[in-house]
């Protein structure tokens, strides 16, 4: 890896983070420096014996981050919805970065960042933070992501099966509107096409969507790929308001703006 450029993966063990590593890796025109918490665990050992260089930094402690970033020439940037900690987190990363000197920092982002869903109000902060930073910068706003059609998002299951073999669409927004998508396996793809031209995406916002689709199209491919029946049941309004406090306020947030 002598010579290659660094780009620093977040999350590397991690979903987004991973495919960030993934992509750079078999690319290999850069060297990946893979961020993890453990440095022992299978996947980072798995990235290691791949020809990633892991290190440990740890988002909850700022003093761990300017080493693991130090003499990168780019940076992947990603935090969990911590939601309070997730400003504090982000713009501590932000920070090592710009004290050492990194030339493209790419933060993940959602594309409603916004006051009407308090949960991704961090999201937002963190990369007005960064743009007014003065790093050059690609803020990758992302989706939904495929999978999370078919696992549970924040326990509420968006497709499952039923007892008698059906397959149950339950999106909670109209059978007709539609919704972005992407899977987040590609995400890489997206910030490998960042880092390969510069000069077009520096200071520039770049959405990551693969296909825009409806709930009853949903169920219909699903049907069609797997040649089991699907039904399209829509809740009802009042019956998402009434999901149990359990429940992610979250996730009403996405598809309603509830709060």
């Amino acid at each position: 890896m002598y010579g290659k450029r660094i780009v620093a993966v977040f999350g590397a063990t991690g979903a987004q983070g991973g495919s960030v590593a993934k992509y750079l890796l078999e690319d290999k025109t850069v060297a990946v420096r893979a961020i993890t918490r453990n440095a022992q665990s299978p996947a980072a050992q798995a990235l290691k014996a791949k020809g990633a260089e892991v290190v440990v930094a740890d988002l909850n402690h700022p003093e761990t981050l300017f080493a693991v970033v130090n003499n990168a020439y780019s940076v992947y940037g990603v935090t969990d919805c911590e939601w309070e900690a997730e400003f504090q987190h982000g713009k501590a990363l932000v920070d090592a970065a710009k004290l050492a000197g990194v030339q493209h920092f790419i933060w993940w982002c959602v594309v409603f960042s916004s006051s009407t869903f308090p949960h991704y109000d961090s999201k937002a902060q963190v990369d007005e933070y960064l743009k007014a930073s003065g790093i050059p910068h690609t803020s990758l706003y992302n989706c939904g992501y495929f999978e999370n059609l078919i696992s549970p998002v924040s326990g509420f299951q968006l497709c499952k099966k039923l007892d008698d073999g059906t397959i149950s669409v339950e999106i909670p927004i109209p059978a007709d509107s539609y919704m972005a998508f992407y899977s987040v396996d590609q995400t890489g793809g997206w910030v490998l096409e960042a880092l390969k031209n510069p000069s077009r995406w520096i200071g520039k916002d770049m959405h990551a969507i693969g296909q825009h689709i409806t709930p009853r199209q949903v169920a219909e491919k699903i049907a069609a790929i797997t040649g089991k029946t699907s039904a399209l049941n829509v809740p009802s309004l009042a019956a998402f308001r009434a999901m149990g406090e359990s429940e992610d306020p979250a996730v009403k947030e996405v598809f309603l703006g509830i709060k």
